[in-house]
Parts: structure tokens; C-alpha cells; sequence
């Protein structure tokens, strides 16, 4: 085996090279379908359209090295380093086909890309909550508040920059009666925008209806084991902001006080002291007329 050696070897050679020419005669052609892959891109930008998921790719070569590629399905890397706000316009290259050098592009579908970026921005923007519901009618809205009050926005800088503050989705209050009631509420967040948190606490606080009314008390003196001594006028007119429930009472006024207080020891004669007002919870003394009065001790 081992005499002529150099023969052999020579024959075996080629062997291979006319296996090589006659099967590299055979060239075909196929469309591969290869998936874009994207690199280089800009942590400050973001592509807003025009992007394109896939290519076919129009091949020729060997036909076992084209069948050998449709098994592989290689990606092309579409290089984003260079992108910019506004329109771009990046051709697909035939030499960043991942392909070997026996195999040649023929055409590539699309040619190319026109994306639309623009340049991230974030911001914090005020959060308005948007709700509907009734407390019920001797009640009315004190204060309707997003918690948290503000959320941080991101997305395209030409959307960002144009908002004032955030809406959030409505929601119902099905609640009736004074005090706080909280609800969850999802942002209404324009297309292609982000927000953290996506959602909120809407807490909507409701209180009673008061009215000012004008009532007619008598004065009293105290303590009401004090001898010789009376006030003058006997009556004082008072104007109190009253919670409706109670404004509707017919013994409001029974409710209600307005006394003076004279302190011991006081000196026989005509002295002017203040009237004092009592008013049950939730009323809130507006005026007093008169706001003083005589008070008479007389001699023992």
C-alpha cells in the first residue's frame, strides 16, 4: 500500500477536484426569507415606524450549499448606530448577507428601510383623575386626588413635550355619605407612551352641604344658680353655617345656646361682657348680633 504512495495521493486529489467542478457546475437559485436583526441602536432613541421584521433574499451557488442555507435560516444585522430624529433611510447591503463566498445575492426584498425615530424623553407629569358618581344630594366633592400625584412619562420627545399632565381612565365612586372614598384607575396614556406607575389610587372625598341660616337664641345666664343678675338684651340673633340634615330640624335652635358667664365675685352694677355661643358638631359660628351685652348685678 505503501509503494507509489505519491500516486495515490495525486488521483485521490484529483478525484475531489473534479468532484468539486461538477457539482459547483450545478447552480440554482432560491428566495431566503431572513428575520432582521437589529444592532447598534442608540439607548436615546426610539424607531417609531417603518421597520421591517423579515427580507427575502434572492440567492445562487451550489445547489448543497443552498439547501444547506435554507436549513440555517441566518439573520441580517441591520446596523442602527447612525440613526437620527426625523426620516432615515438604511439600504439592505449584499455584503452583511450572512452568506459563504460561494454562494452570491442576486436581490434583496425590500432594498431597504425608511424608518421615523425621535429621541426619548421622560418627564413627571401631574396625574387628573376622571371619575363619576353621586354622594347623594346634602353632599358635594371636596377634593378629587390622584395618589401618587405625579407619574413619570416616557416616550417620543415630539408626544412628551406636548402634555400638561395625564388623565386617568374613569371610574365609578359608588359611594354615598361624607369621607374619602379610593378607587384604582388606569392611565389614559396616548399611544406609544409609557408610564411608571401604569396605574393610580383615585381618592375622591366627599363632605355634607352646609347652609347659613340666621337664628334667634335666648340668653342665659350662668351658672343658673346665680341670684340678681340678668343680661340685657335678653335675645341675640346668630348666624351659623349649618350641615343640611340638621339646617331641616325644627329643634335646631332647642339645639343651640348663647349664655354669658359672669365671674365670681363681680361688683354690684351694669357691666359689658361678651355673649358666648354653643352650636351642636359640625356648625360653624359666621356672626353674632349684638356681640356684647349688659350684664346687671344688683345689690344684695
Amino acid at each position: 500500500m505503501l509503494r507509489n504512495w505519491q500516486y495515490r495521493l495525486m488521483a485521490l486529489a484529483l478525484a475531489l477536484a473534479c468532484w468539486y467542478i461538477v457539482t459547483g457546475r450545478e447552480k440554482v437559485q432560491t428566495v431566503v426569507e431572513m428575520p432582521v436583526e437589529v444592532v447598534g441602536a442608540r439607548p436615546d432613541m426610539l424607531v417609531l415606524g417603518g421597520m421591517a421584521d423579515k427580507i427575502a433574499v434572492r440567492v445562487r451557488g451550489p445547489r448543497a450549499l443552498v439547501r444547506r442555507l435554507e436549513e440555517r435560516r441566518p439573520a441580517y444585522s441591520l446596523d442602527l448606530s447612525g440613526l437620527e430624529p426625523g426620516e432615515t433611510t438604511i439600504p439592505f447591503e449584499a455584503e452583511n448577507v450572512p452568506l459563504s463566498m460561494a454562494l452570491e445575492v442576486v436581490a434583496i426584498d425590500p432594498p431597504g428601510v425608511t424608518l421615523t425615530a425621535d429621541r426619548l424623553m421622560e418627564r413627571e407629569l401631574p396625574v387628573r383623575p376622571v371619575w363619576t358618581g353621586a354622594p347623594g344630594k346634602d353632599y358635594e366633592l371636596v377634593a378629587a386626588t390622584a395618589l401618587p400625584a405625579e407619574v413619570r412619562v416616557r416616550g417620543p420627545m415630539a408626544a412628551v413635550s406636548k402634555l400638561e399632565e395625564l388623565a386617568t381612565r374613569e371610574v365609578a365612586v359608588n359611594a354615598t355619605g361624607q369621607g374619602e372614598h379610593v378607587v384604582r384607575a388606569e392611565l389614559d396614556l396616548p399611544r406609544g407612551l409609557s408610564a411608571e406607575p401604569s396605574a393610580v389610587r383615585v381618592a375622591v372625598e366627599f363632605a355634607v352641604k352646609r347652609k347659613s341660616i340666621w337664628l334667634k337664641l335666648p340668653v342665659r345666664v350662668l351658672p343658673e344658680t346665680l341670684e340678681g343678675v340678668d343680661a340685657s338684651p335678653s335675645t341675640v340673633q346668630v348666624r351659623a353655617l349649618v350641615p343640611l340634615p340638621l339646617a331641616r330640624a325644627q329643634d335646631l335652635a332647642e339645639q343651640c345656646m348663647a349664655y354669658v358667664l359672669p365671674p365670681s365675685g363681680l361688683e354690684p352694677g351694669t357691666h359689658q361682657m361678651p355673649v358666648r355661643i354653643k352650636l351642636p358638631d359640625g356648625c360653624t359660628l359666621e356672626k353674632v348680633a349684638p356681640e356684647t351685652l349688659e350684664v346687671r348685678v344688683k345689690k344684695k
